[in-house]
């Protein structure tokens, strides 16, 4: 079995990153995001000074911003209007979930689409399933194809099921495949026969969130697994979706959790911020910066 690592993947990200915030700065802007994080939670917090801690190594300003768990709606879309109208700032990272009495879709609405780095914002979705985004991609869904192209796991012609029907992976993935030419079924709770379906696809991604949840029973010989669930077992441990210690003399390749799909997740929504500050600098219109840029 192929073990599929997300560190050489979020590092050759990383690598064309700073390559390209070096350019950036040539021209007199520095990329910059503020972090948002609501509430304490401590997974939240360690999260979030892990991505400032990387911003630090590759060149990009990051604003910690935290703000009370008890804040109230308007007054965080007030706090994010201020986001969208500071030219120096070019992405805006939210960490989800947010508190019950605040509204995602609202919030996604109001964040302005050029700096939204989790590519939540209604305009950004809508480019994914009309195939028009380019650079910018939400961070789950390109990580996952991110780890497919550095592994050169084949897409056209693959059946691919999907475990997770959501806005933030499921369905932005689909959308994402098919623009390769992957045949993609999405599953879910109501499916039936779900371990048939998964069993007979060449890639599975599972993003049910529910620990060890699936085994060898749902996969083949043939099987590429890529688990996507973060979940902590009865001891604190971290786990994904899939049973790993199943699938290493059973399928053709398969990524563990963790040093998986997360390291690349994160190395995408830093990347965003690399393109928002090149799109809202105005210098992808500037040719001589554009061939430097590649």
């Amino acid at each position: 079995m192929q073990e599929l690592l997300g560190k050489p993947v979020a590092d050759a990200i990383y690598k064309k990153a700073k390559t390209r915030i070096s350019l950036l700065r040539e021209y007199g802007y520095i990329p910059r995001v503020a972090m948002v994080q609501i509430g304490t939670a401590s997974d939240d917090t360690f999260y979030k000074h892990s991505l400032i801690r990387q911003c630090e190594k590759i060149g990009i300003q990051a604003d910690d911003v935290s703000l009370p768990q008890s804040i109230t709606e308007d007054d965080l879309i007030h706090q994010i209007q201020r986001f969208n109208e500071d030219a120096e700032i070019h992405g805006v990272m939210i960490f989800r979930p947010l508190p019950d009495h605040i509204s995602n879709e609202k919030i996604s609405t109001f964040l302005d689409h050029c700096k939204d780095v989790d590519y939540m914002n209604p305009d950004n979705l809508g480019k994914i399933i009309i195939g028009k985004s380019r650079g910018r991609l939400p961070g789950t869904p390109a990580a996952v194809m991110e780890m497919l192209d550095y592994y050169e796991i084949p897409l056209a012609g693959q059946d691919v099921v999907i475990v997770n029907r959501s806005l933030v992976v499921g369905k932005p993935l689909a959308m994402l495949l098919l623009d390769r030419n992957a045949t993609v079924t999405i599953c879910h709770s109501r499916t039936k026969n779900l371990i048939e379906k998964m069993k007979a696809a060449d890639i599975v991604v599972s993003a049910v969130g529910k620990p060890e949840l699936f085994g060898a029973e749902c996969f083949d010989s043939h099987s590429c697994v890529i688990d996507v669930g973060i979940n902590k077992r009865q001891d604190g441990s971290m786990c994904g979706d899939v049973r790993y210690s199943e699938l290493e003399s059973l399928v053709v390749a398969a990524s563990p959790v963790p040093r998986g799909i997360g390291a690349v997740t994160s190395a995408v929504l830093l990347r965003n911020v690399v393109y928002s500050c090149r799109q809202l600098s105005g210098l992808s219109l500037v040719a001589s910066f554009e061939e430097r840029w590649g």
